[in-house]
């Protein structure tokens, strides 16, 4: 079985998509804005991600910078907003040797 995870990054994705292309050598596969859909945008948003594709080793991650500039609320404690903060400490923790950071 395949898992393919679906991210949302709350109107920062090509932020994100930039770290993980950098971190972990991602390739982004697949980009649309929401100025390209068919369909109307959230106020704002036409030069936002709508849907990105990325594949990192041999898994697909998806993304997307959602339709809100509200944090998410989630009930889980371990999922966080992607912040460049977090993102430079797990690029230089040695909490986890041996990860491609």
């Amino acid at each position: 079985m395949q898992v393919q995870p679906y991210l949302f990054f709350n109107a920062r994705c090509e932020e994100a998509l930039a770290f993980y292309t950098e971190a972990l050598g991602a390739e982004v596969t697949m980009q649309m804005r929401y100025a390209e859909s068919p369909e109307p945008c959230p106020e704002g948003f036409q030069h936002k991600i709508m849907h990105a594709s990325m594949r990192v080793g041999e898994a697909v991650v998806m993304a997307s910078d959602g339709n809100s500039t509200e944090p998410a609320r989630c009930k889980y404690p371990w999922a966080r907003p992607f912040t460049p903060l977090a993102s430079a400490w797990w690029r230089t923790s040695s909490a986890y040797p041996g990860w491609p950071w």
